[in-house]
């Protein structure tokens, strides 16, 4: 399971305990699909903030690494420089 779940079918978050002396929830390459599946979704704006909610009085802060962008535009930049 990975934060894809969590956001797309408000599965709960798979959190790996104690890698680094953090608490991890993973990502793949499905998250790159949530936008299409979310297009059209009720309340899509509030997803990440619902599967946080459980688990927020558990931390003081949570970093959140965003990858590029794996959409359209940026696959329209990347032909351009090759």
């Amino acid at each position: 399971n990975t934060i894809a779940q969590s956001i797309l079918d408000r599965a709960p978050l798979p959190i790996l305990h104690s890698i680094h002396q953090m608490d991890l929830v993973p990502s793949n390459l499905t998250l790159s699909a949530a936008d299409v599946r979310l297009a059209t979704a009720i309340a899509k704006e509030t997803r990440l903030k619902k599967a946080l909610a459980p688990v927020e009085q558990n931390y003081d802060f949570g970093l959140i690494d965003c990858p590029p962008t794996l959409g359209r535009a940026s696959l329209l930049r990347r032909e351009k420089t090759e």
